[in-house]
């Protein structure tokens, strides 16, 4: 699989006991939910995906 998305449940406030538990793995993963959120900080995941593939194409410093 070349690119996945992974669903998890973490504890709800920090001091709870619940470790963090995976739920499921994607292989068609949904990113435009992070583009896009309901509330909080748009994210670029698709930026962050097509520098993965072309890393020699991701802007850097020099």
């Amino acid at each position: 699989m070349r690119i996945g998305g992974l669903d998890v449940i973490l504890p709800r406030r920090e001091g709870d006991h619940q470790e963090p538990s995976v739920i499921e793995l994607n292989a068609s993963p949904g990113i435009a939910m992070h583009h896009f959120p309901w509330e909080g900080t748009p994210r670029p995941v698709a930026a962050a995906v097509l520098d993965s593939f072309f890393p020699g194409t991701a802007p850097s410093i020099i």
